[in-house]
């Protein structure tokens, strides 16, 4: 999955709305939502932004299912509050019936006129719904697209040489490797600001792209197998601590693997095929460039030793790090 995949999403997710936009009756509009609605939890990058966003907010479905009939509306405190509410009666709606499109919508705006119903549901619920989407989707193209493209480079094409430069300097070596992908990303056209100061330490890298939110990164090397992977785990904290630090929504923690042991990441949700874990709000992935030499190809090889980090340790060193606090 890459940035052109995601842009294909956004572009049908836009095709969705503009039929949305033209159902004149209630009807017609609400086999549309139905569409709509549809598609969104039927796509795997969609659904989990949605199911993300509803377990942030779940006293606004409770609102919705409970609100009396003879009570205005009701109104998201923040922008993806707002968003939220959109979602929770949007499903609502489509569980129900083309009627209660008008009985929500006139809470908001008193009109008996459809075509005036029908525009405050957008204005309330559906474009905040979507303007949620569509910009969650937006942060997914960058720069995870970037980051997915410098890992297939090292893997395909530099890989001996990587792995050769972190082999003859192993005392900096971590260093050689992240500099490497300072260089890169800058030949990229990101705006890099290495190793700043926050108030728990030094972060690696923050790079921006244009005018997109910056890259929280932390990278750390996997180079002796069981023993690395305490190393590893504290990296992901390291990271965590930065994202908050910054008050930034997501971060990444870029792993090389240097040796022959295999290193599986076992979590719940990914991102762009990148595995990632979703605590407190933040968005923290981990992708693992593999710069090991291997002598024999892939089928001659056998089984690998493998190292497993799963997301029940990634998150109790998050909570026994907030509990000693």
């Amino acid at each position: 999955m890459n940035s052109d995949y995601v842009r294909n999403v956004r572009y049908k997710l836009q095709t969705q709305i503009s039929e949305l936009n033209l159902a004149s009756d209630q009807n017609s509009f609400y086999f549309s939502l139905k569409r709509f609605l549809g598609y969104v939890l039927k796509n795997s990058i969609m659904n989990e932004i949605v199911n993300g966003l509803a377990a942030t907010f779940p006293d606004v479905e409770q609102e919705v299912n409970n609100l009396p009939p003879d009570q205005r509306g009701i109104y998201g405190l923040s922008v993806v509050e707002q968003a939220a509410l959109g979602y929770f009666v949007i499903k609502k709606v489509v569980e129900s019936d083309p009627q209660k499109i008008v009985e929500l919508s006139f809470r908001y705006h008193r009109s008996f006129e459809t075509s005036e119903l029908l525009n405050s549901f957008r204005l309330e619920f559906l474009n905040p719904f979507y303007n949620y989407l569509d910009a969650q989707l937006h942060d997914q193209e960058f720069p995870l697209s970037f980051l997915l493209h410098y890992r297939q480079k090292c893997e395909w094409f530099q890989r001996k040489a990587l792995f050769n430069q972190w082999d003859e300097g192993k005392a900096i070596g971590e260093t050689i490797l992240k500099r490497h992908l300072f260089e890169y990303l800058h030949d990229q056209g990101f705006n890099i600001l290495v190793e700043p100061a926050s108030p728990s330490g030094e972060v690696d890298l923050i790079a921006a792209y244009s005018n997109d939110k910056p890259i929280i990164l932390e990278a750390k090397v996997f180079s002796e197998g069981e023993k690395s992977k305490p190393h590893i785990i504290t990296g992901f904290k390291q990271l965590y601590t930065y994202v908050e630090d910054y008050q930034a929504p997501s971060g990444v923690l870029l792993i090389y693997k240097t040796c022959d042991y295999d290193l599986s990441v076992n979590v719940a949700h990914h991102r762009q095929t990148i595995p990632c874990v979703i605590y407190n709000n933040k968005l923290l992935l981990l992708i693992v460039v593999d710069i090991f030499p291997h002598e024999k190809s892939a089928s001659q090889r056998g089984r690998l030793k493998a190292i497993e980090i799963t997301e029940n340790d990634l998150i109790q060193i998050l909570e026994t790090n907030e509990n000693s606090n």
